[in-house]
């Protein structure tokens, strides 16, 4: 049985494809979901840095893991989009992968931790702000811009790069693997 989750509820549609006997969809904020009980596996892609108490998430996947269950997920370190929030001021509360394997530790035993710095390479500020558009995340939170801000933000882009030929937008996933601790 696998259960896949989204806080969108649109988001069941777009799965309707995979959506059989064996797989099933809950909408709903996974920070405060109930997921069923004895589940041997929850992973999470990409979505701990959007809540608000991701210490207390994993607290509560425990109730919902079986015996041997594990708990697996992608984030981002606080190195993500680092040129964004140097010029805008703006950001998301990433954390360290230490800081992460703090907070797991008394519940979990981590199996697998890694981190990347991944930097791309753009002409122009626009066409890293059109890059983020595509992937619908921008990771400054809840801002929206002013054309001011944007006029800025296109002049104070290079100069932190510190590279009149290209910026750079760098990207920092971090991937754990941790195995809930026996009691």
């Amino acid at each position: 049985q696998l259960l896949l989750n989204d806080i969108c509820h649109d988001m069941q549609t777009c799965c309707e494809d995979l959506l059989n006997r064996g797989v099933g969809f809950l909408a709903g904020d996974a920070e405060t979901l109930a997921f069923p009980e004895d589940t041997e596996l929850i992973t999470s892609c990409s979505t701990l840095q959007w809540f608000e108490n991701p210490e207390h998430f994993f607290h509560r996947c425990t109730n919902y893991l079986s015996r041997n269950g594990y708990f697996a997920f992608t984030t981002f370190g606080q190195k993500n989009m680092e040129e964004v929030r140097s010029v805008t001021g703006h950001g998301l509360p990433y954390r360290s992968l230490h800081d992460l394997k703090v907070s797991l530790a008394p519940m979990y035993d981590i199996i697998y931790a890694e981190e990347e710095v991944l930097p791309r390479t753009f002409t122009t500020p626009l066409q890293v702000l059109y890059h983020l558009k595509e992937t619908g995340v921008t990771g400054t939170g809840k801002h929206h811009w002013t054309r001011r801000e944007l006029n800025r933000f296109c002049e104070d882009y290079p100069r932190q790069s510190g590279n009149n030929r290209s910026v750079t937008l760098t990207y920092h996933p971090i991937y754990i693997i941790a195995k809930k601790k026996k009691q």
